[in-house]
């Protein structure tokens, strides 16, 4: 796998990682409706509403460093004994690609998720924390939007957001079986008929007297 590290995430941490049959890897680049699309995987794998926890616990980002050590990562999904669901924000060709598992990745339109970004980094309430353990990393700190010139910061989020390479090398590998294209316009346009989409290709049956709630 190729790495890549940012002052959040290492894609390292896929180290020790034991994986399943039926394991489930939402994969897109930051702001592109991640949350969203784990919360209809999470309604589709628990369609009463009983989810056995938060969503970004049962749901958990691998590659985070500013969740919880690795080791308590791969300890805390290895006690979990439902069918398992994880996200990642690294490109395609820096995560374990396994024969029985199931990744879906979510498109957006780029200035959107530019737009999504700005707000998001205006609003990140740990980012002064996340960029002082990166300088004592050696990790470049990201530079976050403070209002003012969106044209001059779209230029840095160019050079330095993933969101190219993540849409590129997922791109790269559309042929795959056990991929999924998803896309946030399709989401917002008819949401029932994407997550019936996205419920089959994770094969999960579902009587249609629960649809409706599950919507």
């Amino acid at each position: 796998m190729r790495q890549y590290r940012t002052p959040v995430m290492d894609n390292a941490r896929w180290t020790g990682f034991e994986p399943r049959d039926g394991d489930v890897f939402v994969c897109t680049p930051s702001k592109c409706g991640t949350t969203w699309m784990q919360n209809v995987v999470a309604n589709l794998l628990w369609p009463d509403g009983d989810l056995p926890g938060p969503l970004f616990t049962i749901c958990p980002w691998i590659e985070a460093t500013i969740m919880m050590p690795a080791d308590a990562m791969h300890r805390m999904l290895d006690a979990q004994t439902h069918r398992r669901a994880m996200k990642s924000h690294t490109p395609a060709d820096g995560i374990p690609w396994f024969v029985g598992a199931k990744y879906i990745t979510v498109a957006r339109d780029g200035r959107d998720a530019f737009m999504s970004w700005c707000n998001h980094s205006q609003r990140m309430k740990i980012r002064d924390e996340v960029s002082a353990r990166a300088r004592i990393e050696g990790i470049e700190p990201s530079v976050y939007f403070d209002g003012g010139d969106y044209g001059a910061y779209f230029k840095y989020w160019v050079d330095h957001n993933n969101f190219f390479d993540v849409v590129s090398t997922y791109w790269a590998r559309r042929g795959q079986s056990n991929l999924l294209f998803a896309h946030y316009n399709d989401m917002k346009a008819d949401l029932e008929g994407e997550m019936r989409r996205v419920a089959e290709f994770l094969e999960i049956e579902l009587p249609e007297s629960k649809w409706p709630a599950i919507v």
